[in-house]
């Protein structure tokens, strides 16, 4: 669990940084009435733009008594330009965020002519873990390792095998 907070008393924030690096934060609007708008900021969490949320509140809550409409968890996505943005909590509704982390970079450093190694460096979301995959065509990718960065910036050191031509490497969040 992670510290969440909220300036309104019927509103209460909870968040929770998950085994594979997301982070959900959950809101429950406890008013009978009142539209809550809200300003949430993420601290030491960079999220990806789209953000998927599921919500249930009154609309459910009279679906499931009546019959009519989904008494279903509604489901959106949002598009979240950085850390901070606001967000109207609908009265008596759960609302939960699902932030994936941004995505990562993979940058090649530089290389000494004649090296038997090469330097990648990886900006990604620390606590997230990343699997580095290789490809000699673009098409076919094999996973080379996992890596949970504890700082923003990682180097990882490759050897350059002879037999191999050429290489391409990227970096993928492990959901």
């Amino acid at each position: 669990m992670l510290t969440a907070s909220s300036d309104y008393n019927l509103l209460s924030a909870f968040a929770a940084r998950r085994t594979n690096g997301a982070l959900t934060l959950l809101v429950i609007n406890k008013d009978s009435l009142s539209t809550f708008t809200a300003q949430i900021a993420l601290t030491n969490f960079t999220p990806n733009a789209a953000v998927t949320i599921y919500s249930y509140g009154m609309p459910q809550d009279n679906a499931a008594n009546t019959g009519l409409g989904s008494s279903d968890i509604a489901r959106s996505n949002l598009f979240v330009p950085g850390t901070n943005f606001t967000y109207a909590f609908a009265p008596y509704s759960v609302t939960v965020f699902a932030f994936a982390p941004t995505p990562p970079t993979l940058t090649a450093l530089p290389m000494v002519p004649g090296a038997t190694q090469f330097v990648l460096r990886l900006q990604a979301q620390p606590g997230a873990p990343y699997v580095l995959q290789v490809s000699t065509n673009l098409t076919t990718w094999t996973p080379s390792t996992t890596n949970t960065p504890a700082a923003p910036l990682v180097n990882l050191t490759n050897s350059v095998p002879a037999e191999t031509p050429r290489q391409f490497w990227r970096a993928v969040w492990e959901p």
